[in-house]
């Protein structure tokens, strides 16, 4: 782990006293007991804010052609960024929010490959197209109208098509699909 976070302000800030003075083994030592906690995550977020803020800028999702984290946002020069772009968007998500966003030429064909590290939206733009992404210090998060369907989040980055989907109910789970004879 790497504790040159661990300064005297961002212990004031957690409110843990002597945090700052702890040798580096000894932090090493919590936080592999603890490496998923939220204090940990919030210690990572943390430190991930620059020293300077960049304005907010709101941009339509489906004019988006590339961003990944503490990257720069490529857009689309086009008026009409839908007739120009590839029609699919596909966002990755981690611990920490969208990691990256990407167009893709067609849907990806869904393979049965999942994640449990990762998280992935696949939308058309015609059905994102009312989506803001809001971009702040390398850093992206959506914005949804009250009026737009939230997008469907998958465990695998080529999910298969929504329309082909079959639901049935799972002891201990509210809902499963069903794809190609394969459980999810």
């Amino acid at each position: 782990m790497d504790n040159r976070f661990m300064d005297q302000p961002l212990a004031k800030i957690c409110k843990v006293r002597g945090l700052d003075k702890l040798p580096k083994e000894v932090m090493d030592m919590i936080w592999e007991f603890s490496p998923h906690a939220l204090f940990w995550r919030s210690i990572s977020t943390i430190a991930r804010l620059p020293k300077t803020s960049e304005p907010l800028r709101k941009i339509p999702l489906d004019s988006i052609l590339s961003w990944e984290r503490g990257g720069s946002l490529v857009t689309s020069p086009s008026p009409s960024p839908s007739l120009s772009l590839p029609p699919y968007v596909r966002l990755t998500v981690d611990l920490n929010g969208i990691c990256k966003v990407e167009r893709l030429p067609k849907r990806p064909v869904y393979n049965g490959d999942t994640t449990e590290s990762l998280a992935f939206v696949v939308e058309h733009t015609r059905d994102i197209s009312n989506i803001d992404a809001e971009v702040k210090d390398g850093l992206v998060r959506l914005r949804l109208p009250r009026s737009q369907p939230e997008p469907r989040i998958w465990n695998t980055p080529s999910p298969p098509d929504f329309a082909t989907c079959t639901f049935r109910p799972v002891q201990g789970v509210f809902l499963a699909t069903s794809t190609c004879g394969r459980s999810q």
